[in-house]
């Protein structure tokens, strides 16, 4: 026994072991993810075409879309060698391992590839739980934003008790002569939990927008 152990009274001394062991008790566990799961009806975003990915005490999530339509690998695509005018969703559910204990902060990272010409318009909109996001980049300018180096990131309030979130990703692009090129891509998403003593704990993050426009 520890020295300073043997100077407590025995009786004191199991108190504040069993004090010790309450407040411990009472510390809930960080939020969990379990997993993500994907509507089989979506020919983009389908269980087939995403894969879910866990870190190690499943602190973070990443969503990837791995296979991809030979006819349309960037989840849409308009201009030369596509039709005119396109439109995808992708619809998913990302599930906790328990409810949450209390209010926190999700943070999303969406990854992907915009890229267009003058004579063409996109609009990507994306819902997570109660937030929805709308980004437009109208015809008259040029948008190039290749793989790996477009990154939106939005942050969300979830209440305590909720289990589930979903998550819904709607794009549309239109070639307004029907040569000019436009994409959008959608690679991955990155989730993980704001720590509220540390802000910083997923990266430096802005404050969510209910609109954005580009």
């Amino acid at each position: 026994m520890h020295p300073i152990l043997r100077a407590i009274p025995a009786g004191l001394c199991c108190l504040l072991l069993a004090q010790a062991g309450a407040v411990a008790a009472d510390v809930p566990a960080p939020p969990a993810f379990d997993n993500a799961t994907f509507a089989a009806s979506q020919p983009r975003c389908g269980p087939g075409s995403m894969l879910a990915i866990r870190s190690p005490g499943n602190q973070y999530l990443s969503v990837l879309r791995t296979a991809k339509a030979k006819s349309d690998p960037e989840f849409l695509a308009v201009g030369t060698g596509y039709s005119a005018r396109q439109s995808a969703v992708c619809v998913l559910q990302v599930v906790f391992q328990q409810p949450l204990a209390s209010r926190r902060t999700l943070s999303v990272d969406f990854r992907g590839v915009e890229l267009k010409g003058p004579a063409a318009s996109t609009t990507l909109q994306i819902t997570i739980g109660p937030q929805t996001h709308t980004i437009q980049s109208p015809r008259g300018r040029y948008l190039d934003a290749g793989p790996g180096t477009e990154l939106k990131r939005f942050l969300v309030e979830l209440p305590k008790g909720t289990r589930r979130v979903p998550i819904r990703i709607a794009g549309s692009a239109a070639s307004l002569n029907g040569a000019e090129t436009a994409m959008i891509g959608f690679e991955a998403l990155d989730l993980c939990f704001v720590d509220p003593d540390h802000p910083d704990y997923c990266g430096a993050a802005g404050k969510p927008n209910a609109r954005v426009k580009e």
